[in-house]
């Protein structure tokens, strides 16, 4: 039987097969990408990759590069640290580059000219987000050239946005005034008025031009502005900042990679309040195309200053602190530069190096100026899936060193296996994190090894550890062998059956090192609150053969024991106490100082903290008020190894000065020597608010009172 099918019917299915394939199939694919999206899976950037290159227009490249580019996220580096969320990465900001420059060869049509024109101002946002004011001027020329209207008006709007950076004030206000005598009511042109002003020193006009900005129609809000989220939040910030901003002072300085300016980075700022604040900051300054920056005014006081950047751009970066420390801000101006050095290439090992012996050998390059190195394997809480926190620690070579001045060093796997790991706990009962027994190393494992360069100061110079970080690029080993039944069970957190199975293994084998070490932690540790039994922790902890291994248990056992503990094992203390001696390392001076603050010695605590060598604590200044050597706590305040704090402001630094011209009253000096015991004693923090009025209520002298608010605002005490 034939079947006659009409020459429409044949005709309409190929165009139905043709709107299904020219526009279903891509909308299906769209669809699936948003959904993706939505659901934060890396997979919907292929899916808006597949659209894009499916459909070939302006708009669905938008789209793709817009997914790759979906934030201008900044990674904010202070003195007391540094953080940002998994931001863009060098691949994503190129491919997207790549994608909108092929928007710009196109001659749009009247429906896509929108899309167009955000490809266009993509592009420049993107350009100061990386750093970059040889691609903005380019864009801004190409802009000029352009017979769209629009694109001109864009092109005239980021010229004004560059003179800005550029302090170039004059040349901004002009374009800005053309524009808004040509009926322009791009939201741009009202951030730049708000900038002018406030970088001019006008904060009231400032303050309304952002206010006014932040009542504009939704609709019209981006989600940035020159690359920036800053804006966005510019008149709360100001309301905040108010508090700060001053006529008193000024920073400025310059930032500088490898000796090359770095333009756009933004200068923020913060209290020296000992915290550390990452998000909701308006920058105070941003640098020029030479890497400069000034600051608007602000008050006397203590800050910390901080920058940020793009994250795609620190992925060869190490931010160089050769000098930490906090700026006071006086009358004037104050200079602080900011260095980024490249990375240290490790020749040895290279990324994923199984090894096969008990000796790994790293080697780097050279670094200009270095006086020693460390090498710093990276352990994460959860190895076996490279996630959660992560700790370094400089290892020992088979020499006993961990200061190194060639370009490599030797180490012996077997001697770090059970070396002690990150102390982490967890719930109310203080649950022992895994890594503290597991160790540094485990069987089967891939660890990230890093290597840093450092001054004869300790400064670090650089690193082969980026700012951002890319950990399966990192030089690094898989440890030889699989997980044991016992460490399976430990990172599970199965601790009652990791106890039993290796008492177990030790009726059968008295010197199974695996056994030894995770017992002795777990019992010396306490796997939970409440479940410490250090008399069987040092016992197992003698019949380690290793004495380094043996060591790094006893260290760590002791350095979580309480002052009762210590008297209560006073005499194992002093034999470990003296058999750490013999390693030279801070650790063990810090378990010596506790050994004496436990027994109340208060002059032998503070001579075991002198001997620190790669830090100054405060507590060693509180000793030094303590015994009225006041010469003595200034000098520490100065020193290049004091953790930067606002301790080392004129305030505190000032009163201490005046109790060397006038000493306080022997009543005075008894209540504040009865609050530095009790200061640096343990549980201080839960007793803040007592300790603090209680002593406050009964001194007299006001440069004790000072001292003592001042380290009341240093401790958080407020809150």
């Amino acid at each position: 039987m034939k079947i006659r099918v009409k020459v429409k019917t044949i005709l309409l299915g190929m165009l139905i097969i043709g709107i299904l394939y020219f526009w279903g199939i891509p909308q299906a694919t769209l669809g699936i990408a948003n959904y993706l999206y939505t659901r934060n899976n890396d997979k919907a950037q292929l899916y808006y990759e597949k659209y894009a290159n499916t459909r070939k227009s302006v708009s669905s490249r938008l789209i793709f590069a817009e997914s790759l580019v979906n934030y201008y996220s900044r990674f904010v580096i202070y003195s007391q640290g540094w953080g940002g969320r998994n931001g863009v990465s060098q691949e994503e900001m190129e491919k997207a580059e790549e994608v909108l420059h092929l928007n710009l060869r196109e001659n749009p049509s009247k429906s896509e000219l929108k899309d167009y024109i955000s490809s266009y101002r993509m592009l420049m946002d993107m350009a100061i987000a990386e750093g970059s004011p040889d691609k903005l001027k380019e864009l801004i020329g190409w802009g000029e050239k352009s017979n769209i209207t629009e694109i001109k008006e864009i092109s005239s709007i980021y010229t004004a946005f560059l003179h800005t950076i550029n302090r170039d004030f004059s040349k901004a206000e002009i374009i800005i005034e053309d524009l808004e005598r040509a009926g322009s009511n791009d939201p741009r042109l009202q951030i730049m008025r708000g900038e002018l002003a406030l970088f001019q020193g006008n904060i009231e006009e400032a303050t309304r031009l952002y206010d006014e900005f932040s009542k504009r129609n939704w609709k019209e809000q981006e989600d940035t502005y020159f690359g920036s989220r800053s804006y966005l939040d510019r008149k709360f910030w100001l309301e905040q900042a108010n508090e700060h901003i001053g006529e008193d002072g000024f920073i400025e300085g310059r930032i500088l990679f490898e000796g090359k300016p770095m333009a756009f980075v933004e200068i923020y700022l913060q209290y020296a309040d000992g915290g550390f604040r990452v998000g909701g900051d308006g920058y105070i300054a941003i640098t020029d195309e030479n890497g400069h920056f000034k600051s608007i005014g602000l008050k006397k006081g203590l800050y910390d200053i901080g920058v940020g950047t793009m994250e795609s751009i620190l992925v060869d970066k190490v931010f160089s602190r050769t000098e930490p420390g906090y700026v006071e801000v006086g009358e004037g101006i104050t200079t602080v530069d900011f260095k980024f050095r490249n990375t240290i290439k490790v020749l040895s090992p290279q990324p994923g190096t199984y090894l096969d012996s008990d000796e790994l050998i790293v080697q780097w390059e050279e670094v200009p100026g270095a006086a020693y190195y460390t090498v710093e394997p990276v352990v994460f809480t959860d190895p076996i899936n490279k996630s959660g926190g992560y700790f370094r620690r400089a290892i020992e070579s088979v020499e006993g060193e961990i200061r190194f001045t060639s370009d490599s060093a030797r180490f012996k796997v077997s001697e770090l296996l059970y070396a002690s790991g990150g102390l982490t706990r967890e719930g109310n009962d203080w649950i022992l994190g895994p890594g503290a027994v597991l160790g540094m190393f485990l069987p089967g494992v891939e660890y990230p090894i890093t290597v840093n360069a450092y001054t004869k100061d300790n400064g670090l110079i650089t690193s082969s550890l980026p700012m951002r970080t890319y950990y399966d690029s990192l030089p690094s080993v898989i440890m030889p062998g699989e997980l044991s039944e016992g460490q399976r069970l430990v990172t599970g957190m199965d601790y009652p059956e990791a106890i039993q199975h290796y008492e177990d293994i030790l009726i059968e084998d008295p010197e199974d090192v695996e056994a030894i070490t995770s017992l002795a932690k777990l019992y010396g540790l306490g796997w939970k609150r409440g479940e410490k039994n250090l008399d069987r922790a040092f016992d197992l902890s003698d019949s380690i053969m290793e004495s380094d291994l043996r060591s790094d248990i006893l260290n760590t056992i002791l350095q979580e024991m309480t002052s009762e503990e210590i008297i209560q094992n006073e005499k194992i203390v002093l034999e470990v106490i003296e058999s750490l001696d013999n390693l030279k390392n801070d650790d063990s001076k810090y378990i010596e100082f506790k050994f004496h603050r436990a027994k109340k010695d208060w002059k032998a605590a503070r001579a075991a903290l002198e001997k620190l060598e790669s830090y100054v604590p405060d507590t060693l200044v509180f000793l030094d008020l303590y015994f009225e050597d006041y010469d003595k706590a200034i000098e520490r305040l100065k020193d290049k190894r004091f953790y930067p704090s606002r301790l080392q402001g004129s305030i505190f630094t000032d009163a201490v000065a005046a109790l060397k011209e006038n000493p306080p009253s022997s009543s005075d000096l008894s209540v504040f020597r009865e609050f530095v015991e009790r200061l640096i004693d343990e549980g201080s923090y839960e007793n803040r608010g007592v300790l603090y009025t209680s002593t406050t209520g009964r001194l007299r002298d006001k440069n004790l009172k000072t001292i003592i608010d001042e380290i009341y605002n240093q401790r958080h005490w407020n809150q």
